[in-house]
């Protein structure tokens, strides 16, 4: 199996003992370059064999029936509080998709975690820890988003602004994923991201999957939350990938590359916070408005700027000028 060179050889002898007896010297003439383990070549053929043995697997079987439920369940375009988290368990890594969602008056809880869920098995004690630890970064992110949005603007209580925002509202987390002991604290930077996703009404890209555990506070100030946002780029992405792959296997990359994904990093991280800035003034006039309309919709109160809430928040006064001037206008009676 291992010559493909002497095809004629492998295809006589070949399920055929008594052949394989008959050429015994050819064969023993091909193997006696072999001296060592690692003079023994490594083909094609080898990898068809061990790749068709695992696929016989049960475990391997189950795997890519729930990769294929979870490809299925994967969005297919950006949406708003959907992300791809990626875990790992004892022999593989997983996809986990998350749906984070806001929801009126769902739970006395302001945050709220379904889909991960403890076992009575004997690993029941670990998949039990690793909810709990889930459901402490699902806390832990809406702590580090507060943290993160106050440092875009100092002046403003943020955390006030968002708790009076938060009133009747519940942040609620899905994780679609119940076949393996995943979420704990890797899951944490995806729910931070899906949390602002949620909070902001930004959409998170498709293209990418993201892993790690959350730290509420940055390592100097003005860094909170440095390693969450909001989209990805696929080129960008990949150029990473092409750098680290070149850097780890001792290759020296490419220093322009680089320079060039900080330069693409830092372009996204100043147009994503462009738009947080502009949501949060917008968030805070709505909250701020005499006459504001309390079933209006996160599009709609994201989507008007300045002049709108200054049109809004005046209109009351401008009407009673009005009906002062028309009072005034009737020696004092009214219609």
């Amino acid at each position: 199996e291992a010559f493909d060179h002497e095809k004629k050889v492998k295809n006589l002898v070949r399920g055929a003992p008594d052949r394989f007896l008959e050429n015994y010297e050819v064969i023993i003439k091909l193997l006696a370059p072999i001296k060592e383990h690692a003079d023994y070549p490594m083909v094609t053929s080898h990898l068809k064999s061990a790749r068709h043995e695992i696929s016989e697997s049960p475990t391997k079987k189950g795997k890519v029936v729930l990769d294929e439920f979870l490809e299925a369940e994967l969005s297919q375009e950006p949406q708003v509080g959907f992300i791809i988290g990626v875990g790992a368990n004892d022999v593989t890594g997983v996809l986990l998709p998350i749906a984070t969602s806001l929801t009126y008056s769902l739970s006395s809880e302001k945050v709220m975690v379904t889909g991960a869920v403890s076992s009575s098995s004997s690993a029941g004690a670990q998949m039990e820890m690793a909810v709990q630890m889930t459901q402490q970064s699902a806390h832990e992110a809406l702590t580090m988003v507060k943290n993160y949005l106050q440092d875009m603007d100092p002046k403003v209580s943020t955390a006030r602004l968002l708790g009076e925002f938060l009133k009747n509202y519940t942040i609620h987390h899905q994780l679609l994923s119940a076949s393996y002991s995943v979420g704990g604290p890797s899951a944490g930077y995806a729910l931070a991201i899906n949390t602002l996703s949620a909070l902001m009404h930004m959409p998170v890209y498709n293209d990418f999957g993201i892993t790690g555990a959350p730290w509420t506070k940055g390592v100097k100030r003005g860094e909170v939350g440095g390693s969450v946002i909001i989209g990805g780029q696929r080129k960008k992405i990949d150029i990473r990938i092409h750098y680290k792959i070149d850097k780890y296997q001792g290759r020296r990359p490419d220093e322009s590359v680089k320079e060039d994904i900080l330069r693409k990093k830092e372009i996204l991280k100043i147009r994503a916070e462009k738009e947080i800035k502009n949501r949060l003034k917008s968030l805070r006039r709505y909250l701020r408005s005499p006459a504001k309309d309390p079933h209006l919709s996160l599009t709609e109160i994201y989507k008007r700027r300045d002049s709108h809430w200054i049109n809004e928040m005046t209109d009351p006064f401008k009407r009673m000028i009005q009906k002062v001037r028309h009072l005034k206008k009737n020696g004092g009676h009214g219609v």
